[in-house]
């Protein structure tokens, strides 16, 4: 495990008052907003989902999704922190069945 991301000594190390939550973590909360929001919570509707990640999210932070059609079955994504605005994940896209 990166230390990043449990202990607070090592976080200070790399500039953050606090570890920080794993980007994975973050990118599987916004799929799992994609799977809900467009494909009927079906796994088999969701084919692809590219992100970009453009800041961190400390654990016990809400993530907020915004999504939208851009055309049939491409879904355009971007995240952010609920409390502090910070944009997370952007120049994202999915593309659903």
């Amino acid at each position: 495990m990166n230390p990043l991301h449990a202990d607070p000594e090592f976080a200070k190390v790399g500039g953050f008052a606090t570890p920080i939550l794993h980007g994975l973590c973050t990118f599987g909360h916004v799929g799992r907003a994609i799977l809900q929001s467009y494909c009927g919570g079906d796994p088999e509707r969701f084919v692809d989902f590219e992100a970009r990640f453009a800041g961190v999210v400390f654990p016990g932070e809400t993530i907020v999704t915004e999504m939208w059609e851009e055309r049939p079955r491409r879904i355009v994504v971007q995240a952010r922190t609920r409390e502090r605005r910070e944009l997370v994940i952007n120049a994202a896209a999915a593309a659903v069945r």
